[in-house]
Order: structure tokens, then C-alpha cells, then sequence
């Protein structure tokens, strides 16, 4: 061991090795323009991101082609012609029940009609106009045009005189 008095060490600061060439201070980034480095790769891959949805529409677009379309084409004939045959049974059942409320609105209306008849006569008052022609029943007014009409062309409303 050494005997002799113990010199003090003086305190060092570390420092940092130097690099071996010099680094100029133009050619480091600023932290402006890093950011903008950043900035502008973002814009970048929302711009590849956009162009690649558009392509993922555009494929979806083209998958729809004439041979779906001609797919299955007697199936689509035959559900459009049930579809029509069901509107067509529909409106048959719409005609049906308006001309079924027309003649029970008819009846009622002759029956009132009747009804004020007969009490006018009881009371020997005047009968007016509009209560001496009957109300008449649509339904047997179609049916009297049909008979009419199936009766080989004798009393139609074209008939020459």
C-alpha cells in the first residue's frame, strides 16, 4: 500500500465523445420541421387510405354483373307474376266491397225512402218528387247490364235502330 499522503481527486464532469466528423448544425432538423416531416406522412397515409376505400367501393360496385342479374331469372318471372296475380286478386276484392256497401247504403236508402212513403200517405200529405222513384240496387243494375249484354248483343246501347 502506498504510504504517503493521499492526493484528492478532483471532480470530473463526463462529457460526451465528439463524433468523428462533425455534424453542421444545417443539416439537423428543427423540431418545425420535424413536425412537419410528421405532419406531411400523415397527409401521405390518409391519402393511400382514401385511395384505397375507393377501391374497395369500386370492387364492391363491379360485383353486381349481367350474369347476377340473369341468375335464377325464371324464379324472379314467376314471384313477379305471383306478385301481380295478388295485386290483380286484391283490387278484384276492393271492387267487390265497395259495390257490397254501395248496395247495402241502397237498401237502407229504399227503406227510409219507403218508410217516408208510407207516412206521407197515411197523413195525406203531398208526396214530393224525389220519393216517388225507387232507389235502385247497383248491384242488380250490373246485373241486368251483364244479362243484357250475354244475351247475344240484343239490347246493348250500340245496337242500330
Amino acid at each position: 500500500m502506498p504510504t504517503g499522503p493521499i492526493e484528492p481527486i478532483e471532480p470530473t464532469t463526463p462529457t460526451l465523445p465528439q463524433p468523428i466528423t462533425p455534424i453542421p448544425s444545417t443539416t439537423r432538423p428543427t423540431a418545425v420541421e420535424e413536425a412537419a416531416r410528421v405532419l406531411a406522412t400523415g397527409q401521405l397515409q390518409e391519402l393511400d387510405l382514401q385511395a384505397v376505400r375507393q377501391q374497395v367501393k369500386n370492387s364492391k360496385k363491379k360485383r353486381g354483373g349481367r350474369a347476377q342479374l340473369q341468375r335464377g331469372a325464371e324464379l324472379e318471372a314467376q314471384k313477379l307474376a305471383a306478385k301481380e296475380a295478388r295485386r290483380q286478386s286484391q283490387a278484384t276484392n276492393r271492387a267487390r266491397k265497395q259495390l257490397k256497401r254501395a248496395e247495402i247504403e241502397a237498401r237502407k236508402q229504399e227503406r227510409l225512402r219507403k218508410k217516408s212513403l208510407a207516412q206521407l200517405t197515411q197523413s195525406d200529405l203531398p208526396i214530393p218528387p224525389e220519393l216517388e222513384d225507387p232507389i235502385t240496387d247497383p248491384e242488380a243494375d250490373s246485373r241486368s247490364e251483364y244479362e243484357s249484354a250475354s244475351e247475344g248483343g240484343h239490347g246493348s246501347a250500340w245496337e242500330w235502330e
